[in-house]
């Protein structure tokens, strides 16, 4: 059996030789090696948080744009504006977890109205005490705001000189 193990290594010098080459590289190379691993490890992580943030930003976009869907509706549905305590024909903008006072009664106006400002902002008064505007939509849809202004208008309602 020495014999043919001996006749082995002769016929393959070439093939020990390499893998005695390939050895001593691996050996020689393992803290680079481990450096490697270490860094797509790294690159890795930062694709899932790169991946992560995208997705979370899709999904932001998916929500502004029903927010605007729900905006436009509530404008050509007919939302309540909101105006000046000083000048009631003038519109002023909503703020939310305020309370929006009826001119008229003095009282906050009540909950589940929606109610709207000339900048694209819309909400729906929620019960509290006292009741509050909450749920805000947001279109800049101008268009859909300037035909519901001019619906208002009708009201003798005048515009603030800001978004003239």
């Amino acid at each position: 059996m020495n014999n043919r193990l001996q006749r082995k290594l002769q016929r393959n010098k070439v093939n020990i030789a390499l893998l005695i080459i390939a050895a001593i590289a691996t050996l020689t190379s393992q803290d680079s090696i481990r450096a490697n691993f270490s860094q797509m490890g790294e690159l890795r992580s930062k694709m899932q948080a790169n991946s992560s943030q995208q997705m979370d930003i899709l999904a932001d976009e998916d929500h502004r744009a029903e927010l605007e869907k729900i905006a436009i509706a509530r404008y050509q549905g007919g939302c309540k504006f909101v105006v000046a305590s000083k000048d009631p024909t003038t519109l002023v903008s909503l703020q939310d977890g305020r309370p929006v006072i009826d001119l008229k009664t003095k009282y906050p106006i009540a909950a589940g109205t929606i109610v709207c400002d000339e900048s694209g902002n819309t909400a729906e008064i929620v019960k509290g005490k006292p009741p509050v505007a909450s749920k805000f939509a947001f279109t800049g849809n101008r268009e859909v705001i300037e035909s519901a202004i001019q619906r208002a208008r009708a009201s003798n309602l005048k515009r603030s000189k800001t978004n003239q």
